[in-house]
């Protein structure tokens, strides 16, 4: 491919996991695509989660729907309301606002009037998150004034759990965002979809689902074995390795000196670090670094960095683009091997390039905001 580190997309383990979420409750399934889609690149998982029957897609804000409409015209509901001056592009591009005010509402109407559209809206109501939303005994009054408005469409109403595996809480709060629905029912305002539920909670109880679910984690592979799904893993990330040197016993590896070789080894580099988002930025104060030191030392190092099932140790400090793997158990080792890296999918960089890989072949390639490979609508085509 060209690449010297890349992320791995399996669209064929995406997709079976939406259905077998799908298949685990009557309500719409709503991907959460907020964060790049966890790091899946959410333009190509939107463009590809809808050809396979979503209808609906949450995204954090409006810069995160403005780069998913490079490539999809997928409806996509913004979690989080828009500033005012924002209206005129989110009525545009026909996005699907939370509204939590009736300032925000007013913006929005009067974008709506300008382009003359009915613009859907979904409220959030605030049962205790403490965030976003409004409150529970406001949130009636300002329902039945967005129902009033002409340009405005009372499409949902939704709020967020705080811990969606504490079933207490989960129920109290349920319980409040239940009342205003009744609320609403009696001064005769309805809305097409109620939401709460998130991954835990959708594990936690079949009563959270409502009419949609908004799904994140799980459908990404993470923490299946709580609602009993057998979920695939649809992300890995891998690098090269650059340059192979062997150290004598002493031998100082990485900024500070304060990693010495205890025996001769074998380093490899790969050029991933900090600033890929791989582990975490050494800190610059030095009572601190001692205190991450000791604590590494005590606690032993977990393992992030394998060959095949080979575990291979980090050495010395990560740096900014470079890190020092110990590669002394590696036969024949040598540059170009490819080290698989665990990191936390949500703080990898998105700029790393992404392969997606479907029936077993590569489809396409995201890479600096735009799709490389053109061949995306013919997967069975490997372009590479």
């Amino acid at each position: 491919m060209n690449l010297t580190t890349w992320i791995e997309v399996d669209l064929d383990a995406l997709a079976h996991n939406f259905y077998q979420l799908r298949a685990h409750t009557e309500a719409q399934v709503c991907p959460v695509v907020k964060g790049d889609a966890y790091g899946h690149g959410a333009p190509v998982v939107v463009r590809h989660l809808a050809a396979g029957g979503a209808r609906l897609f949450a995204v954090a804000d409006l810069d995160e729907a403005l780069a998913v409409r490079s490539l999809s015209q997928a409806p996509l509901l913004l979690l989080a309301p828009p500033l005012p001056q924002q209206a005129a592009q989110v009525v545009r591009h026909r996005f699907i606002p939370t509204v939590t005010s009736w300032e925000g509402a007013q913006a929005l109407a009067a974008s709506a009037a300008a382009h003359r559209v009915k613009l859907p809206v979904h409220l959030k109501v605030d049962t205790g998150m403490g965030r976003l939303g409004v409150l529970p005994h406001q949130a009636v009054g300002l329902a039945k004034r967005i129902a009033q408005e002409g340009h405005l469409e009372l499409a949902g109403v939704y709020t967020h759990f705080a811990d969606g595996s504490d079933r207490r809480n989960t129920e109290r709060q349920l319980r409040e965002l239940l009342q205003v629905r009744e609320a609403l029912r009696r001064e005769g305002v309805t809305a097409v979809l109620w939401h709460a539920a998130a991954s835990r909670a959708f594990c936690l109880s079949r009563n959270t689902h409502l009419d949609m679910v908004r799904i994140g984690t799980l459908l990404y592979g993470q923490g299946g074995s709580s609602c009993g799904l057998p979920l695939k893993d649809t992300w890995k990330l891998y690098t090269t390795v650059i340059a192979v040197k062997s150290v004598t016993a002493g031998h100082s590896i990485g900024y500070g000196g304060d990693y010495r070789a205890p025996r001769p080894m074998v380093i490899g580099i790969i050029p991933v670090g900090y600033a890929h988002g791989f582990q975490v930025e050494p800190e610059t104060v030095p009572c601190l670094q001692l205190k991450r030191s000791l604590r590494t030392a005590l606690q032993g190092r977990v393992p992030s960095a394998f060959l095949g099932e080979l575990p291979l140790p980090v050495v010395g400090r990560v740096g900014m683009t470079l890190t020092c793997l110990d590669l002394s158990s590696v036969e024949h080792p040598k540059p170009g091997m490819v080290v698989r890296l665990e990191a936390r999918r949500t703080t990898v960089s998105p700029h790393v390039p992404k392969a997606y890989i479907k029936d077993g072949r590569i489809s396409a390639i995201w890479r600096d905001g735009r799709l490389v490979v053109p061949e995306f609508d013919r997967p069975r085509r490997s372009p590479l």
